[in-house]
């Protein structure tokens, strides 16, 4: 038995006002019990705005709101805080979300578990709608800068993120964990003109997301980063995604260091000790910019503006037991992965992507099963952003700076690989654009072992494709090379 006052609440006005009455403290826990019962709203506002600990929402469904449950520390650490047996249907931004929004505080043990998610029709669906987002520090343009906060012991499990039954329309993201977070991406902000994105000192650590089930998702299906973007020194460490199944346009299952979608300098962030394993993923019609990935691991990925991004890594990965299935990339690998030509002067300099093991994967049906670059530049200026891209000034020497670039301790080991066209791509530098990549490197310390592949029915299938440089356009590519050589 929980040791807990427990409310029954009927309609939002009895929710509000159980979450703002002062705690009892002969009780452990506020234990709000909906007995299957719906809150609706009017498409605006917050169902459930959580600013204290010790704190259960059960057994209620939200209806029509523009976020479903936020919790929010913005005055003092908050903790012991779960969501349990919740449905949310027509959402319009975020079901279920975590925010820290003053230096110094700390959200802690965080359970969001056997929820279901209903994605909104498209004609209503949010900016960037999510259905469970964790954020460390949650920012905006307007906001001051904030330091030394952390999100820790999280557990995401069992929920399930289904289209909605009347056009189909999916959720944009899944489930993600974006640390140190401009909230500008999700509620419609000028993300592009922002300055603030001064977060430093970002912690996340020990989070799980175990047995989730998404029914489709536009962009990504599990998305966990240190930050997006911050600033210096956020790190996220301590990461379990195991034995989830995502059906998905874009992309599976994402995670990273940093991932920098507008201008910014970028120093000293890391992401460490993530395990990846038994989860099965299932493409749909990819989406019209995105290469097609069931899991992609990378330090840096950049999007879009000026930056400047130093000294920040992606180590002690682990990739395995996985069910991939796959229309163009199986899992990916990349060091430095930027989508946009980025403009001048923009410099990405000493970035690492180490040990890190695939092992025992089934990879079938993708054109590229295993697809590793130490630096990879689409080099593109689709307007991905709403916008058309602006043309490289020609009289400048580059549009992006990439130099001192490190891929090493990779082992590809036990995977069986078939249905493919080339089944392990390993590159040095692979750009697009006017980038210049110089001393970007993959190797020596490479493990390719036990792999089983076979050439199945397509006409090009190659084992494996090894380069230096590959380069297009206007790009220029200098010492940049894989070490060692490998057989499967």
């Amino acid at each position: 038995m929980e040791n807990g006052k427990t409310i029954i609440i009927r309609n939002l006005e009895e929710l509000t006002a159980a979450l703002a009455a002062p705690a009892d403290a002969a009780a452990e826990k506020l234990i709000i019990d909906g007995q299957g019962g719906v809150i609706s709203g009017d498409g605006q506002g917050t169902g459930a705005l959580v600013k204290r600990s010790h704190v259960v929402i059960r057994n209620v469904t939200f209806e029509h709101f523009y976020n479903g449950v936020e919790i929010v520390a913005d005055s003092e650490d908050l903790c012991d805080i779960t969501v349990e047996k919740c449905e949310f249907i027509d959402v319009i931004s975020e079901g279920v979300s975590t925010a820290i929004k003053k230096s110094g505080l700390t959200i802690s043990d965080i359970a969001v578990e056997d929820c279901s998610f209903t994605a909104p029709t498209a004609e209503r669906m949010g900016h960037c709608c999510t259905a469970i987002n964790f954020m460390t520090a949650c920012y905006e343009s307007a906001n001051e800068p904030m330091d030394h906060v952390t999100l820790r012991n999280v557990r995401c499990n069992r929920n399930h993120l289904r289209a909605n039954p009347t056009d189909g329309n999916v959720f944009m993201l899944g489930i993600t964990a974006h640390g140190a977070c401009n909230h500008s991406f999700y509620n419609f902000g000028d993300m592009l003109a922002t300055s603030k994105n001064d977060v430093q000192y970002s912690l996340e650590e020990n989070l799980e997301f175990v047995g989730n089930v998404v029914d489709g998702v536009f962009d990504i299906g599990i998305d966990v980063l240190a930050g997006l973007p911050g600033h210096s020194d956020c790190a996220i460490r301590g990461v379990l995604i195991a034995d989830n199944t995502v059906t998905y346009h874009n992309t599976a299952i994402n995670v990273g260091s940093v991932n920098v979608p507008c201008s910014g300098e970028i120093h000293r962030c890391s992401a460490k000790n993530f395990m990846i394993r038994g989860n099965t993923v299932i493409p749909a019609v990819p989406g019209p910019n995105e290469p097609q990935t069931g899991i992609m691991v990378f330090a840096i990925r950049a999007e879009s503006q000026v930056m400047q991004v130093y000294d920040c890594t992606m180590e002690d990965i682990a990739v395995v037991n996985n069910d991939v299935k796959g229309r163009e990339v199986g899992i990916a690998l990349k060091t430095v992965h930027a989508t946009i030509d980025l403009p001048y002067p923009s410099h990405l300099e000493r970035i690492s992507l180490k040990r890190v093991v695939v092992a025992n994967n089934n990879i079938h049906q993708a054109q590229y099963p295993i697809r590793m670059f130490a630096t990879h530049l689409e080099g593109r200026v689709d307007p991905f952003w709403g916008y058309l891209y602006p043309g490289h000034d020609e009289s400048l020497p580059y549009s992006t700076l990439v130099r001192d670039i490190r891929m090493d301790d990779i082992t590809v080991l036990d995977n069986e690989i078939y249905e493919y066209d080339i089944a392990v791509t390993l590159g040095a530098c692979w750009a697009c654009g006017w980038g210049f990549v110089t001393s970007s490197v993959a190797g020596p310390n490479l493990l390719f072992s036990g792999n089983k592949t076979d050439k199945g029915p397509r006409i090009f299938s190659y084992r494996k494709w090894v380069f230096d440089n590959d380069l297009y356009d206007h790009a220029i590519g200098v010492d940049n090379h894989v070490v060692g050589e490998f057989e499967l």
